[in-house]
């Protein structure tokens, strides 16, 4: 779990993992970013992690707290967290959308995209 706090349109966030099923060597997890400021969800996004790959499902962050760094900070947190297990990150969000083009600016080839 990490804590971040950058600045005032950043709201605080707790970002944790919590894996929900493991089925034929597959781990299903999900992150969650909650506003410690007002104690609510504010972003999930929905990962597996089969041997060496990892499957980015979604990433929602609430139309209230987008642009301001959440889902940013959370795929930080995915990357800084597996960087140990050489993971190739590919995520099934069309490439080209707003949300691809933000992290492809970020991570550039380290996600590949389906």
């Amino acid at each position: 779990m990490i804590i971040i706090n950058e600045s005032k349109e950043n709201p605080r966030l707790k970002i944790w993992e919590e894996s929900r099923d493991v089925h034929s060597g597959e781990m299903f997890m999900a992150l969650y970013a909650e506003d410690l400021d007002e104690g609510i969800i504010v972003g999930y996004v929905d990962f597996s992690i089969y041997n060496d790959e990892a499957f980015i499902k979604m990433v929602e962050v609430h139309k209230d707290w987008q642009r301001k760094g959440i889902g940013i900070a959370m795929m930080d947190w995915m990357i800084e967290e597996y960087k140990w297990e050489n993971i190739k990150w590919t995520m099934t969000t069309p490439e080209g959308n707003e949300l691809a083009r933000s992290i492809e600016r970020k991570y550039g080839k380290r996600i590949r995209y389906n």
